[in-house]
């Protein structure tokens, strides 16, 4: 793990975060693995520029096998904070695919749009799913629950969308099927 601080942020990077940043360079057949590395700086930018608007105070931007986390001081955070900070990538992303289109360069567009629409799916490592979560314990429901049944209700609905539509791909399937199994497992 290589960790450093910048004006009271902690930066960490796991060793994880490089492997799949290396297999992923070297295996991208179609070369958008600048445009996704842009998409994920775009999308992480939108989170924190709100974080710091809305005077959130950021403790830590973890880079994981996962993808980056950003970490505040979440007892702190208001409902009305927490809404713009979940929304802000998924939505500068959407931005900057509107951009890319205008300009005419259709492989960042179509990766920042995918990212931005993906986040906010209803999945708890998601966006969607961290804002869903939010918004149910506001409302003191008990969301474990609720998520695993809006994930698996949500993953099959795609999932069945895309069979029908004959559009959608195997690789996507499962990734929908990991994520919605993911919310019983982790």
């Amino acid at each position: 793990m290589i960790s450093c601080s910048i004006k009271g942020v902690r930066i960490t990077f796991d060793f994880g975060f490089f492997m799949v940043l290396a297999f992923f360079s070297l295996s991208d057949p179609y070369g958008l693995a600048l445009s996704v590395m842009c998409a994920c700086i775009i999308h992480e930018a939108g989170h924190i520029i709100t974080a710091l608007v809305c005077g959130v105070d950021i403790r830590e931007v973890h880079f994981r096998t996962e993808g980056i986390r950003m970490l505040t001081d979440r007892r702190i955070n208001a409902l009305s904070k927490d809404i713009p900070i979940f929304l802000s990538g998924p939505l500068f992303n959407i931005f900057a695919a509107i951009l890319y289109y205008i300009k005419g360069s259709f492989d960042p567009f179509a990766v920042n749009m995918v990212m931005g629409c993906y986040n906010l799916l209803p999945f708890s490592k998601l966006d969607g799913g961290a804002l869903l979560s939010e918004i149910l314990e506001w409302f003191g429901i008990f969301s474990p629950i609720v998520m695993r049944v809006t994930a698996v209700l949500s993953a099959s609905a795609i999932i069945l969308s895309f069979i029908l539509t004959d559009t959608g791909s195997v690789i996507l399937y499962v990734m929908l099927i990991f994520l919605a199994v993911s919310e019983f497992c982790y």
